[in-house]
């Protein structure tokens, strides 16, 4: 499925969805909801600011904050490097 005409956007989307939020389309947007489904973020299908990824991965590391205030729980998928794997870790 594509969420928005921005590959970045729709990468973090993706990642996003994997690990628990909800994405409920709209005509000119989405809606992306937390794991919590109490918060949620607007998401734009053709984005037309050079900042709109920056803000967007903003918007959602400021929601994570408030829904997980304790601890750092999904600001892996705000990376833009590959998840590591840690389950073939030699000790």
């Amino acid at each position: 499925m594509k969420y928005s005409k921005c590959k970045d956007i729709d990468r973090l989307v993706s990642r996003l969805i994997r690990t628990g939020w909800c994405y409920k389309r709209g005509t000119k947007h989405g809606r992306l909801y937390s794991p919590s489904g109490k918060l949620y973020i607007t998401v734009s299908t053709t984005p037309g600011c050079s900042r709109s990824y920056p803000n967007f991965r903003s918007d959602v590391r400021r929601i994570l904050k408030a829904a997980y205030p304790d601890q750092t729980i999904g600001l892996h998928c705000l990376s833009d490097r590959p998840i590591p794997n840690t389950n073939n870790r030699v000790s």
